[in-house]
């Protein structure tokens, strides 16, 4: 990698205790999930697939003698469906926060994790991640065991500070 240090004392967010900077040549690839998903199911539908949404107790409530295949997207509750069920499966909460800026302004993506006072994913993870047309992510959260699927708005200030504080420059002049 190019360019890779270790990041001074002084160049960390607060509560942070180490970190490293680098720049690749390298390509990197994001996906905008809303948009793939939607891609991949108008695909499945032109391909004559049908889909159904319906609340279950067990997988064998969806199969008909007619049922060649069953996509399972149960999420968050499917570590309690009958015939897939599995005790190990818990829910991970996340949360990020979506902003517009002018478009082509932020052409770099961020992301940083390190352990701090509380050594968790949660409260040391931070990223920036642009997509198309001046939409850009940033992050965020990792809750395990948080079945809430509210927004925050502590939680979004936290992460729209966090990614200020470790990049002044996301900002717009003006």
């Amino acid at each position: 990698m190019k360019q890779f240090r270790n990041l001074n004392k002084e160049e960390l967010p607060t509560g942070i205790e180490c970190g490293v900077t680098y720049k690749t040549d390298n390509l990197t690839l994001t996906i905008n999930p809303s948009a793939y998903l939607n891609y991949l199911l108008n695909t499945f539908i032109s391909l004559g697939g049908t889909t159904q949404h319906v609340s279950l107790s067990h997988l064998n409530e969806c199969i008909e003698s007619d049922t060649d295949v069953v996509i399972n997207c149960s999420g968050i509750h499917a570590g309690t469906l009958g015939c897939v069920e599995d005790p190990e499966v818990y829910p991970a909460r996340g949360q990020t926060v979506i902003v517009q800026l002018p478009q082509e302004y932020v052409n770099w993506a961020f992301f940083r994790h390190c352990a701090g006072s509380s050594n968790t994913w949660s409260d040391n993870m931070t990223y920036v991640i642009p997509r198309e047309n001046g939409v850009v992510v940033l992050g965020g959260t990792f809750n395990e065991h948080n079945y809430s699927t509210d927004v925050d708005d502590n939680i979004a200030e936290a992460i729209i500070q966090r990614c200020l504080a470790t990049r002044p420059d996301l900002l717009p002049p003006g």
